[in-house]
């Protein structure tokens, strides 16, 4: 959906940055900006810096940085579309009604159930990890990152069975077919079923695009960060 660039920009302008963001963070005035914890990675000292002047936000320990809107967006796990219309309902602004095609609507209702069964299955990973056979990857976010229960539920932080078939039962028994599950990016699907495509792993998958590093949120919501349970290796 396509909005014009005036649009976005009285969306933006707004909604101030420091007003937004300390909806979410508490943020302290130090000189002309405004400074807080990073709510994007674990730290002790504030490094996230909230400019009023250029109504941008950035933070030196992990270079998480942009407007209101990014903000949103990454705190959220938000669209572009999804945080323009929080913050167009935040501030009075109704938004212009866009006809869709027959292609974008398919493409939207596509994604809405992609959307549903990574939720589905973050909700599962997540169920897993609290469970007796989930012990060893609680304990390595727990006592080896030093994670709270809090801060992994907001990442989506989970565990994925020994079972290569786990995930994939769970989501035929939900309804959901083998051509759909074979485009989730979760599943596999081969001449003799279907079989998860991480097992044995924790997992970050409160997300919506694979992760580009582990403290930063994901930018989108078809994919899981993946680490082996024995190091920090990324595979």
């Amino acid at each position: 959906m396509y909005y014009p660039d005036e649009v976005i920009e009285e969306v933006r302008m707004k909604n101030d940055i420091v007003d937004v963001i300390s909806g979410y963070v508490k943020l302290q005035k130090k000189g002309a900006n405004y400074f807080g914890l990073c709510p994007f990675h674990n730290e002790k000292s504030p490094s996230f810096s909230v400019s009023p002047g250029k109504q941008m936000y950035y933070c030196f320990g992990c270079g998480a940085g942009g407007n209101v809107l990014t903000f949103v967006m990454e705190y959220e796990n938000y669209t572009f579309q999804e945080a323009l219309q929080s913050l167009a309902d935040r501030a009075g602004v109704t938004l212009p009604k866009m006809e869709y095609s027959k292609e974008a609507r398919e493409q939207a209702e596509f994604r809405a159930r992609l959307l549903e069964v990574n939720k589905l299955a973050a909700n599962y990973f997540y169920y897993q990890m609290k469970q007796p056979q989930g012990k060893i990857a609680y304990e390595y976010f727990h006592d080896k990152r030093k994670l709270t229960d809090e801060t992994m539920l907001r990442f989506g932080l989970g565990y994925s069975n020994k079972t290569s078939d786990d995930l994939y039962r769970f989501l035929k028994e939900k309804g959901y077919d083998d051509a759909f599950l074979s485009q989730t990016g979760l599943v596999t699907i081969e001449e003799r079923g279907g079989r998860d495509k991480f097992w044995n792993r924790v997992t970050n998958h409160g997300c919506e695009q694979p992760c580009h590093r582990f403290w930063r949120p994901c930018h989108g919501r078809w994919g899981a960060e993946i680490f082996k349970l024995t190091g920090d290796k990324i595979i």
